[in-house]
């Protein structure tokens, strides 16, 4: 899973006990939302599904999953999806996209492409605000091809060490675009655009705001128009409304902030973290809405074939491998080729990917802050191994 803000706990661990609620301890479940733990049929939901059960036992708050093939579809879960409710985690509970919430938002991008409204090869000071640009460095020459691939040398706001201290700080505070490109502006170029790959958060806010400039409408609710209503996306939802996550479906999330053997509530900080981000997070749905809509990416339902095939043009990571295209990561996993995307934050974990060898899609997601390595986060990593190990085989 991609690390989307280490450096938020590397350099300010201590201020983590600030978002903590209080240490939590397993009961017995109560039922939430109205879903079985189980989906359809996939030959190995029964394998799969023991996985979860033993790493739910073992520690993991909650997990959940979805699998689909040419011609089966399965989803499950286990453990919880609120362990202070005792309600455990069902597959029509959603779950956080952080970063996975980048490839949406590419995939905006490139329908404007297909309409003519956007050019990859523009500088993006064509079309952002000029009250935006003339604060960004190298705004002339910096592409929203480099913002889709990652290769623009702009700052990535997450680095920002007061805009860490202050986002851990106030915890209620809610972060406009405004207030997190003040992190950004005027800053100089971390290398000449285009010349390398550089994950960049930052990126993706304006991607976002290039959508609401040239269109004159939220893109908010342009994903859901022209994204989640298309591919069938019922239970899937970002930025429709200021309290679009004040959702009873939404799992609680966690954290093991001392790397010990205690995990603690961090919902409400997560809560507000990601609402308060455009364009690279921000996104929930439940496992098989996310299995969907990557089915619909690549089946050309989204965009066409042609644009599809700009979208898997990857640049080069240090060591000169394929590693990135337009909001699509190009990865392996036991040896096997995905295209897709993950994600990483302060209380939640996901990952979905299409590998095509085996004609699978695969999306799995924890409630567990996956950013700082611990017992917990070593517990996550073996379980994705392991369902890896059955669904790639």
């Amino acid at each position: 899973m991609k690390m989307k803000r280490l450096f938020i706990f590397l350099c300010l661990m201590p201020l983590i006990f600030l978002l903590s609620c209080e240490n939590v301890d397993l009961a017995e479940p109560a039922v939430s939302c109205s879903a079985s733990n189980q989906s359809f049929n996939y030959d190995h939901a029964t394998e799969i599904q023991n996985i979860l059960n033993r790493y739910a036992a073992l520690g993991v708050p909650g997990v959940s999953i979805g699998v689909k093939t040419t011609t089966q579809e399965w989803a499950g879960a286990a453990g919880f999806a609120k362990i202070e409710d005792r309600i455990p985690m069902q597959i029509c509970h959603l779950q956080y996209a952080q970063s996975l919430s980048k490839t949406y938002t590419a995939v905006l991008v490139m329908m404007l492409y297909e309409d003519g409204i956007i050019k990859l090869d523009a500088a993006i000071q064509d079309y952002l605000p000029a009250k935006i640009s003339t604060r960004l460095r190298g705004s002339n020459k910096v592409t929203v091809r480099m913002l889709l691939n990652h290769t623009s040398g702009i700052f990535d706001y997450a680095y920002d060490y007061s805009y860490v201290t202050d986002l851990l700080s106030n915890q209620d505070k809610f972060y406009d675009y405004h207030r997190i490109l003040s992190y950004v502006y005027d800053k100089e170029l971390r290398f000449e655009p285009g010349s390398k790959y550089e994950y960049c958060n930052t990126n993706y806010e304006l991607l976002a705001l290039i959508i609401d400039q040239v269109t004159g409408k939220d893109h908010g609710i342009m994903m859901a128009e022209r994204i989640f209503k298309p591919a069938g996306l019922t239970q899937t939802s970002y930025r429709n409304k200021l309290n679009y996550l004040d959702n009873p479906n939404l799992v609680n999330c966690y954290l093991n902030r001392r790397s010990d053997n205690k995990i603690e509530n961090v919902s409400r900080a997560q809560v507000n973290n990601v609402k308060s981000m455009i364009g690279d997070d921000g996104l929930v749905a439940t496992p098989l809405d996310y299995v969907h809509f990557l089915e619909a990416l690549r089946q050309g339902r989204l965009v066409k074939k042609e644009t599809l095939d700009v979208m898997y043009t990857w640049v080069n990571d240090d060591k000169g491998k394929p590693t990135y295209g337009l909001g699509i990561d190009y990865t392996f996993k036991k040896d096997k080729l995905g295209f897709g995307h993950s994600g990483g934050g302060l209380g939640a974990g996901c990952l979905l990917y299409y590998f095509p060898e085996k004609d699978v899609t695969l999306f799995l997601g924890v409630n567990l802050g996956v950013l700082i390595e611990g017992p917990y986060t070593k517990l996550v990593e073996q379980m994705e191994d392991e369902i890896l190990i059955v669904i790639l085989r």
